[in-house]
């Protein structure tokens, strides 16, 4: 379900206008690309990589020579040496692309949430300006008469600030946060460990090849971070289960640092964190995400204490429901949606618990009942995630038709979305 939305024709993908939330969106879509292109570009490269073992094998099999019924040589004839250094060359060379391509990946997904941290400092600093007052930075006299305005001095003192911060390690750069905004933002994350692990992988990747080192060991063992098996001069490999949790990691650490800077430094504007909150959760269900979506609304809906309205916390205890809905724990719907009394809810909400509670006649009557007119339209019920399973129904087929005049017939994903969806605008 997602709120105050604004959709463009053809993905459905909720898209954000408010800079912070924009900021957020625009890291999301950067490491989803990364997310999509990273097993294309791993299996082309293996492929490559099989080929040319392949090929070796092959060259091998016909010089192999068992030796005293156990050791296995190979004989090479000078003449054929020249071919054996070019195919193992060939086959090194594949072998150190993809984990040259691997360890990048691993960069790449660090360096857009440098970015992010970036731009989330910016507007710190665009909402609270007087936060520069306790910077120690100054501007030389022939600087400052470069600038034309008073404005353009800021931003050059914002740029400076920027920068030294980035310079900072990545823990170091949290710490500067909490005392800046005079709050904690570590206090039980418990990704954080992994979170230090992965920037300190990062740097290993950056400098040493991925090669362990003393100051990797001792910061990821002061951040508790556990780790069996890794000593000094291993090299740590970069695999698809460890980008995959990479990905994961920095995507939660954005959407909560901006949930929880934005609701400190403007408490009067909380319902834009939350409209975000639904809209991040919405996208993420449309694309099946639904480890991500609980990761993300547990948070929003347990440790977060305040919300803008009731129906904005409604909203995302649907969203939270639906991704354990999907994912084939529905003892865990189930408990979510028992802690709410929907009978005070509206329809459209009441609609979503008995979807979500597999009632489809129940589903039906009121989906009649509501009728054409209603929050909920002919588009929502063909594409909402919420709508999933009962849309297979009979139940749900008879009152389409009933309602809209029409059958109902499944549409791609390519379909022209259009008005997705003003159902919880305000």
């Amino acid at each position: 379900m997602a709120k105050n939305i604004k959709t463009n024709k053809i993905s459905s993908i909720v898209e954000e206008s408010e800079p912070l939330s924009k900021a957020l969106q625009q890291f999301i879509h950067k490491i989803e690309g990364l997310k999509v292109l990273y097993p294309d570009i791993v299996e082309v490269y293996s492929k490559r990589a099989y080929r040319t073992s392949k090929n070796l094998a092959n060259f091998l099999e016909t010089r192999k020579k068992v030796v005293k019924g156990k050791r296995l040589d190979f004989q090479i004839k000078v003449d054929d040496f020249f071919h054996f250094s070019q195919i193992m060359d060939s086959f090194q060379r594949e072998m150190i692309s993809i984990e040259t391509l691997s360890q990048g990946f691993i960069i790449s997904l660090v360096s857009q949430y440098d970015a992010f941290l970036g731009d989330l400092l910016k507007w710190i600093y665009s909402k609270k300006p007087e936060i520069l007052n306790s910077s120690d930075k100054q501007i030389s006299y022939p600087q400052l008469i470069q600038f034309k305005t008073f404005d353009e001095a800021k931003e050059y003192l914002i740029e400076k600030e920027v920068e030294n911060f980035l310079r900072e390690s990545h823990s170091a750069q949290i710490k500067i946060l909490e005392k800046l905004l005079n709050i904690p933002l570590t206090k039980g994350l418990d990704i954080w460990p992994d979170f230090i692990e992965l920037t300190e992988r990062r740097n290993l990747y950056v400098h040493t090849n991925g090669i362990v080192s003393r100051q990797y060991l001792s910061i990821c063992k002061s951040n508790n971070v556990k780790l069996e098996g890794v000593e000094i001069g291993k090299q740590l490999a970069s695999t698809p289960d460890y980008f995959e949790n990479a990905y994961h990691i920095l995507f939660e650490m954005a959407f909560k640092l901006s949930q929880v800077i934005r609701r400190k430094l403007l408490p009067e504007q909380i319902s834009e964190a939350d409209d975000n909150a639904i809209n991040t959760s919405f996208n993420l269900l449309l694309k099946e995400e639904y480890d991500l979506v609980i990761k993300l609304l547990s948070f929003a809906c347990n440790d977060l204490k305040k919300h803008s309205e009731e129906k904005a916390r409604i909203t995302m205890v649907v969203n939270y429901a639906i991704a354990y809905k999907w994912k084939g724990e529905k003892q865990k719907t189930n408990e979510i949606l028992d802690k709410e009394d929907w009978s005070v809810c509206s329809d459209e909400y009441q609609m979503a618990y008995l979807t979500l509670k597999e009632k489809y006649k129940d589903a039906a009557e009121l989906m009649t009942q509501m009728g054409k007119k209603a929050k909920i339209g002919k588009t929502d019920y063909l594409i909402w995630p919420l709508f999933k399973y009962f849309r297979k129904s009979r139940y749900f087929r008879k009152a389409f038709k009933k309602v809209f005049n029409q059958d109902y017939v499944t549409i791609k994903r390519t379909t022209e979305y259009k008005n997705l969806t003003n159902l919880f605008k305000v």
